[in-house]
Protein backbone atom coordinates (compact mmCIF):
# COMPACT_ATOMS: atom_id res chain seq x y z
CA UNK A 1 0.00 0.00 0.00
CA UNK A 2 1.32 3.36 -0.70
CA UNK A 3 0.88 4.99 2.62
CA UNK A 4 1.10 9.11 0.95
CA UNK A 5 -1.49 8.21 -1.52
CA UNK A 6 -3.91 6.82 0.90
CA UNK A 7 -3.43 9.60 3.43
CA UNK A 8 -4.41 12.06 0.59
CA UNK A 9 -7.71 10.09 -1.16
CA UNK A 10 -9.75 11.26 1.46
CA UNK A 11 -11.15 8.32 3.10
CA UNK A 12 -9.42 9.63 6.62
CA UNK A 13 -11.50 12.20 6.34
CA UNK A 14 -14.34 10.71 5.67
CA UNK A 15 -13.71 8.27 8.50
CA UNK A 16 -13.82 10.79 11.19
CA UNK A 17 -16.55 12.57 10.59
CA UNK A 18 -18.48 9.51 10.56
CA UNK A 19 -19.07 9.56 6.33
CA UNK A 20 -17.09 6.12 5.91
CA UNK A 21 -18.76 3.14 4.60
CA UNK A 22 -18.42 0.14 6.55
CA UNK A 23 -16.40 -1.50 4.26
CA UNK A 24 -14.04 2.09 4.59
CA UNK A 25 -14.40 1.62 8.19
CA UNK A 26 -12.85 -1.77 8.78
CA UNK A 27 -9.92 -0.57 6.32
CA UNK A 28 -8.88 2.28 7.71
CA UNK A 29 -9.24 0.50 11.64
CA UNK A 30 -7.03 -2.58 10.09
CA UNK A 31 -4.58 -0.19 8.44
CA UNK A 32 -4.35 2.02 11.67
CA UNK A 33 -3.52 -1.22 13.16
CA UNK A 34 -0.90 -1.92 11.39
CA UNK A 35 0.89 1.22 9.98
CA UNK A 36 1.66 4.54 12.77
CA UNK A 37 1.58 6.61 10.16
CA UNK A 38 -2.23 6.34 9.33
CA UNK A 39 -2.69 6.41 13.55
CA UNK A 40 -1.32 9.71 13.11
CA UNK A 41 -2.81 10.94 10.51
CA UNK A 42 -6.31 10.17 12.12
CA UNK A 43 -4.77 11.47 15.16
CA UNK A 44 -4.19 15.46 13.53
CA UNK A 45 -7.18 14.88 11.50
CA UNK A 46 -9.37 14.77 14.63
CA UNK A 47 -7.66 17.36 16.09
CA UNK A 48 -7.66 19.91 13.21
CA UNK A 49 -11.93 19.43 13.19
CA UNK A 50 -11.54 20.43 16.91
CA UNK A 51 -9.47 23.03 16.72
CA UNK A 52 -11.17 24.34 13.21
CA UNK A 53 -14.64 24.27 15.26
CA UNK A 54 -13.59 25.88 18.51
CA UNK A 55 -11.78 28.69 16.69
CA UNK A 56 -15.33 29.26 14.30
CA UNK A 57 -17.94 28.17 17.10
CA UNK A 58 -20.57 30.50 17.37
CA UNK A 59 -21.82 31.96 20.75
CA UNK A 60 -25.64 31.36 21.08
CA UNK A 61 -27.88 34.58 21.19
CA UNK A 62 -28.07 36.45 24.58
CA UNK A 63 -31.02 35.46 27.10
CA UNK A 64 -31.64 31.91 24.87
CA UNK A 65 -30.84 29.92 28.05
CA UNK A 66 -32.42 32.21 30.11
CA UNK A 67 -35.77 31.98 27.65
CA UNK A 68 -35.82 28.06 27.65
CA UNK A 69 -35.46 28.02 30.94
CA UNK A 70 -38.45 30.22 31.57
CA UNK A 71 -40.43 27.75 29.58
CA UNK A 72 -39.35 24.69 31.48
CA UNK A 73 -40.32 26.74 34.65
CA UNK A 74 -43.88 28.20 33.46
CA UNK A 75 -46.64 25.49 33.67
CA UNK A 76 -48.80 27.52 31.55
CA UNK A 77 -46.31 26.44 28.97
CA UNK A 78 -46.09 22.76 29.34
CA UNK A 79 -48.86 20.51 27.99
CA UNK A 80 -50.36 18.54 31.02
CA UNK A 81 -48.36 15.55 31.76
CA UNK A 82 -48.01 12.67 34.34
CA UNK A 83 -45.55 14.36 36.71
CA UNK A 84 -41.61 11.85 36.79
CA UNK A 85 -41.11 11.16 39.80
CA UNK A 86 -37.99 13.35 41.17
CA UNK A 87 -36.21 9.59 41.74
CA UNK A 88 -35.71 9.38 38.04
CA UNK A 89 -35.80 12.81 36.64
CA UNK A 90 -32.24 13.45 34.56
CA UNK A 91 -29.71 15.60 36.57
CA UNK A 92 -30.24 19.44 35.46
CA UNK A 93 -26.80 19.46 34.67
CA UNK A 94 -27.05 16.29 32.16
CA UNK A 95 -30.04 18.17 30.74
CA UNK A 96 -28.17 21.68 30.08
CA UNK A 97 -24.88 20.09 28.60
CA UNK A 98 -26.90 17.78 25.99
CA UNK A 99 -27.51 20.97 23.32
CA UNK A 100 -23.99 22.31 24.00
CA UNK A 101 -22.94 18.54 23.29
CA UNK A 102 -25.40 18.45 20.16
CA UNK A 103 -24.10 22.09 18.70
CA UNK A 104 -20.63 21.04 19.32
CA UNK A 105 -21.01 17.69 17.18
CA UNK A 106 -23.13 19.69 14.32
CA UNK A 107 -20.35 22.58 13.80
CA UNK A 108 -17.41 19.60 14.04
CA UNK A 109 -19.63 17.90 11.28
CA UNK A 110 -19.84 21.35 9.29
CA UNK A 111 -16.67 22.43 9.89
CA UNK A 112 -14.75 18.95 8.63
CA UNK A 113 -17.65 19.34 5.45
CA UNK A 114 -16.07 23.03 4.87
CA UNK A 115 -12.50 21.85 5.49
CA UNK A 116 -12.89 18.85 3.05
CA UNK A 117 -14.23 21.16 0.42
CA UNK A 118 -11.64 23.52 0.83
CA UNK A 119 -8.73 21.23 0.42
CA UNK A 120 -10.42 20.00 -2.52
CA UNK A 121 -10.17 23.18 -3.74
CA UNK A 122 -6.66 24.13 -2.94
CA UNK A 123 -5.49 20.76 -4.43
CA UNK A 124 -6.79 21.54 -7.72
CA UNK A 125 -5.62 24.75 -7.50
CA UNK A 126 -2.17 24.08 -6.49
CA UNK A 127 -2.46 20.86 -9.55
CA UNK A 128 -3.40 23.61 -11.92
CA UNK A 129 -0.45 25.87 -11.19
CA UNK A 130 1.92 22.68 -10.59
CA UNK A 131 0.89 21.57 -14.31
CA UNK A 132 1.57 25.71 -15.52
CA UNK A 133 4.84 26.01 -13.64
CA UNK A 134 5.83 22.30 -15.43
CA UNK A 135 4.42 23.44 -18.68
CA UNK A 136 6.64 26.60 -18.56
CA UNK A 137 10.00 24.96 -17.27
CA UNK A 138 9.46 22.37 -20.44
CA UNK A 139 8.87 25.20 -22.43
CA UNK A 140 12.43 27.11 -20.74
CA UNK A 141 13.85 24.05 -21.51
CA UNK A 142 13.04 23.73 -25.05
CA UNK A 143 14.06 26.99 -25.67
CA UNK A 144 16.89 26.93 -23.80
CA UNK A 145 18.25 23.43 -25.89
CA UNK A 146 17.35 25.41 -28.86
CA UNK A 147 19.54 28.20 -28.07
CA UNK A 148 22.20 25.84 -27.12
CA UNK A 149 22.15 23.81 -30.45
CA UNK A 150 21.84 27.38 -32.70
CA UNK A 151 25.44 28.98 -30.55
CA UNK A 152 26.91 24.93 -31.87
CA UNK A 153 26.20 25.61 -35.39
CA UNK A 154 27.06 28.99 -35.20
CA UNK A 155 30.40 28.68 -33.47
CA UNK A 156 31.06 25.60 -36.15
CA UNK A 157 30.15 27.91 -38.91
CA UNK A 158 32.78 30.75 -37.59
CA UNK A 159 35.27 28.16 -36.98
CA UNK A 160 35.08 26.98 -40.83
CA UNK A 161 34.65 30.42 -42.09
CA UNK A 162 37.98 31.90 -40.13
CA UNK A 163 39.45 28.06 -41.92
CA UNK A 164 38.11 30.25 -45.26
CA UNK A 165 40.13 33.16 -44.54
CA UNK A 166 43.14 31.61 -43.41
CA UNK A 167 43.50 29.45 -46.67
CA UNK A 168 42.69 32.88 -48.37
CA UNK A 169 44.85 35.27 -46.48
CA UNK A 170 48.12 32.97 -46.94
CA UNK A 171 50.64 34.65 -48.79
CA UNK A 172 51.92 31.24 -50.41
CA UNK A 173 48.22 30.64 -51.41
CA UNK A 174 47.36 31.93 -55.14
CA UNK A 175 44.10 32.51 -56.27
CA UNK A 176 43.13 31.34 -59.55
CA UNK A 177 39.69 32.24 -61.49
CA UNK A 178 38.02 29.55 -63.43
CA UNK A 179 35.81 31.80 -66.05
CA UNK A 180 32.70 30.11 -67.86
CA UNK A 181 33.53 29.02 -71.14
CA UNK A 182 30.67 28.58 -74.33
CA UNK A 183 28.94 25.50 -72.84
CA UNK A 184 28.23 27.29 -69.54
CA UNK A 185 29.20 31.27 -70.28
CA UNK A 186 27.95 32.32 -66.43
CA UNK A 187 29.86 29.64 -64.90
CA UNK A 188 32.13 30.80 -62.24
CA UNK A 189 34.85 29.25 -60.16
CA UNK A 190 37.70 29.73 -57.84
CA UNK A 191 41.43 27.75 -57.29
CA UNK A 192 43.53 28.08 -54.27
CA UNK A 193 46.75 26.53 -54.92
CA UNK A 194 49.38 27.06 -52.69
CA UNK A 195 53.20 27.05 -54.04
CA UNK A 196 54.80 25.75 -50.68
CA UNK A 197 51.93 23.43 -49.82
CA UNK A 198 50.91 22.32 -53.15
CA UNK A 199 46.90 22.52 -51.16
CA UNK A 200 44.58 22.94 -53.93
CA UNK A 201 41.11 24.67 -52.27
CA UNK A 202 38.09 24.80 -54.79
CA UNK A 203 35.38 27.60 -54.39
CA UNK A 204 32.14 27.53 -56.70
CA UNK A 205 30.92 30.48 -57.02
CA UNK A 206 28.64 29.29 -60.00
CA UNK A 207 27.69 25.89 -62.13
CA UNK A 208 24.72 24.83 -63.08
CA UNK A 209 23.05 21.50 -61.21
CA UNK A 210 24.36 18.17 -62.96
CA UNK A 211 21.80 15.21 -63.95
CA UNK A 212 21.76 12.65 -61.29
CA UNK A 213 23.83 10.86 -63.05
CA UNK A 214 26.51 13.30 -63.73
CA UNK A 215 29.04 14.80 -61.73
CA UNK A 216 31.70 17.63 -62.12
CA UNK A 217 35.22 16.95 -61.88
CA UNK A 218 38.48 19.16 -61.46
CA UNK A 219 41.43 18.53 -63.46
CA UNK A 220 44.92 20.18 -63.31
CA UNK A 221 46.93 20.46 -66.44
CA UNK A 222 50.59 19.39 -65.19
CA UNK A 223 52.92 19.37 -68.24
CA UNK A 224 50.33 19.74 -70.88
CA UNK A 225 48.60 16.71 -69.66
CA UNK A 226 45.49 16.54 -68.03
CA UNK A 227 45.42 14.90 -64.04
CA UNK A 228 42.32 14.36 -62.31
CA UNK A 229 41.67 16.10 -58.91
CA UNK A 230 37.91 14.61 -58.15
CA UNK A 231 34.77 15.08 -58.22
CA UNK A 232 32.50 17.28 -56.19
CA UNK A 233 29.06 17.64 -55.84
CA UNK A 234 27.21 21.26 -56.28
CA UNK A 235 25.21 22.83 -53.43
CA UNK A 236 23.28 25.93 -53.93
CA UNK A 237 24.03 26.37 -49.79
CA UNK A 238 27.65 24.93 -50.07
CA UNK A 239 29.90 28.34 -49.14
CA UNK A 240 32.57 26.35 -48.30
CA UNK A 241 35.97 26.12 -49.49
CA UNK A 242 36.34 22.32 -50.71
CA UNK A 243 39.72 20.89 -49.90
CA UNK A 244 40.86 18.83 -53.30
CA UNK A 245 43.81 16.78 -53.96
CA UNK A 246 47.02 18.11 -53.72
CA UNK A 247 48.70 19.25 -56.79
CA UNK A 248 52.64 19.98 -58.20
CA UNK A 249 53.17 22.78 -60.59
CA UNK A 250 50.11 23.26 -62.39
CA UNK A 251 49.29 25.14 -65.54
CA UNK A 252 46.14 25.19 -65.71
CA UNK A 253 42.93 24.31 -63.80
CA UNK A 254 39.49 23.50 -65.29
CA UNK A 255 36.08 21.89 -64.49
CA UNK A 256 34.03 19.37 -66.78
CA UNK A 257 31.16 17.14 -66.43
CA UNK A 258 31.65 13.46 -66.77
CA UNK A 259 29.61 10.46 -65.53
CA UNK A 260 29.13 9.38 -61.86
CA UNK A 261 32.29 8.87 -59.72
CA UNK A 262 34.19 10.55 -62.82
CA UNK A 263 36.45 9.80 -65.53
CA UNK A 264 40.13 9.00 -66.69
CA UNK A 265 39.97 11.30 -69.22
CA UNK A 266 38.02 14.93 -69.47
CA UNK A 267 34.80 15.17 -71.85
CA UNK A 268 36.19 18.18 -73.46
CA UNK A 269 32.95 19.08 -74.96
CA UNK A 270 31.80 19.57 -71.40
CA UNK A 271 34.25 21.71 -70.16
CA UNK A 272 32.34 24.68 -68.21
CA UNK A 273 35.10 26.79 -66.78
CA UNK A 274 39.12 26.85 -67.34
CA UNK A 275 41.69 28.84 -65.65
CA UNK A 276 45.35 29.55 -65.99
CA UNK A 277 47.88 29.58 -63.36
Amino acid sequence: MDIKSYKSSGILERYVIGQASVEEIGEVEQYAAEHEEIRAEIELIRKTLEDYARAHQLPPPDGLLDKILDKIDDPGQMPDSPKIPAATEAPKDAADTTPRKTNIFQWLAAASVILLVASGILNIYQHQKLTEVRRQMAALESERTELAQDMDVMKANYELDKKDMSVIRDPDMQAIPMKGLEISPESFAMVYWSSASKEVYLDINFLPRPPSDKQYQLWAIVDGKPVSMGVFDVDPDQTRLQKMVSMENPQAFAVTLEKKCGSETPTLEMMYVLGNV
